[in-house]
């Protein structure tokens, strides 16, 4: 009856330290790697290093000066295991599965690993989002305080992430929203859909000197444009129509 009591009591206690072990697996088995821009923590041996390293250099330098900005230290990339470590560590657990990248501050990039990205996303879209992020980082250098349309736009833009297919539905449904309407309720009225295509007008029928000072003068659309709200509303909504319908 002793032996069985021992045997039950160090079973137990084998089962509590690999449970310790397991809730302290982000804490202490970090790995870091440093590159040419971007300093890399991350959890698992196998993490794609090279793929996310790749296409945030490739656009590293390309978004620099498209939009005059200048880091001058290098950016941290925190990459999860999970989506629901994810969301657990910047207490995003009530959101959307979608929800798998974050700009933490002007200096640090959270995202969820590629190979493991949950029930929205793929392994490609995952590198978007870094992308996506890092973009932010770039342009809140510009300004912090700038609406979501364009905030969201710009790096849903940059990043590729416009969905022609989605543009086509909300065209077909009649359900372009305005930029006031985007104002108002920018996740409700399809703001990650359709915001990237305002970036893309901006850039194809007038230019990065725009956008820039857009983004300095955020609430001055009538001095950047020429013409009114409602006016570059209208005109960018036939911009869409006439490319995605």
């Amino acid at each position: 009856m002793f032996q069985i009591k021992k045997r039950v009591i160090c079973l137990s206690l084998v089962l509590l330290i690999c449970f310790t072990i397991n809730t302290q697996v982000l804490s202490n088995n970090k790995i870091k790697k440093e590159m040419d821009h971007f300093i890399y923590t991350y959890y698992r041996n196998n993490e794609p290093i090279n793929d996310i390293n790749k296409i945030l250099e490739t656009n590293y330098n390309k978004i620099l000066n498209k939009y005059g900005v200048n880091i001058n230290r290098k950016i941290n990339i925190i990459i999860f295991p999970s989506v629901k470590e994810f969301q657990k560590e910047y207490n995003l657990s009530n959101y959307s599965a979608g929800i798998v990248g974050t700009a933490v501050n002007n200096r640090t990039i959270g995202i969820v690993s590629p190979l493991n990205p949950g029930s929205v996303h793929s392994y490609n879209s995952i590198l978007k989002i870094a992308v996506h992020e890092f973009v932010h980082i770039s342009t809140n250098r510009i300004n912090t305080n700038i609406p979501n349309w364009l905030n969201e736009g710009i790096s849903l833009f940059e990043a590729k992430q416009i969905n022609p297919v989605h543009i086509k539905k909300l065209i077909k449904a009649n359900q372009i929203p305005s930029i006031s309407a985007l104002e108002i309720n920018f996740y409700n009225n399809f703001g990650y859909s359709v915001s990237g295509t305002i970036v893309e007008y901006i850039v194809s029928d007038y230019n990065y000197d725009r956008l820039v000072n857009l983004i300095k003068n955020p609430n001055n659309i009538q001095t950047v444009f020429g013409v009114n709200k409602s006016e570059f509303s209208s005109n960018w909504k036939s911009y869409v129509i006439k490319k995605y319908e």
